[in-house]
């Protein structure tokens, strides 16, 4: 059974079992507010881990998260969740 969104279906796999090959051109697809707190962890663990910088990406829906991102270690911040967030003034 596939996710639905408007006008796009997205398969449940993200590998196709038979071939070992990924189902999507890139892996991901989950974010929101839902994965803020997960996401921030990930990358406080990473920027600890690493001399490179880091970019905080998944669940950034208010400035807020875009700076708790920066706190914890990410060097940049993308923020596609807020800008597909439409019904918001």
């Amino acid at each position: 059974m596939a996710h639905s969104i408007p006008q796009y279906r997205l398969p449940r796999e993200l590998l196709d079992v038979e071939t070992g090959k990924p189902i999507l051109p890139a892996f991901g697809r989950y974010t929101g507010p839902a994965v803020c707190s997960i996401i921030l962890r990930c990358v406080a663990q990473i920027a600890r881990a690493v001399k490179i910088p880091v970019s905080g990406i998944g669940g950034v829906s208010t400035w807020k998260h875009a700076v708790e991102m920066m706190m914890v270690g990410a060097t940049t911040v993308q923020v596609g969740t807020v800008c597909s967030d439409l019904s918001r003034p």
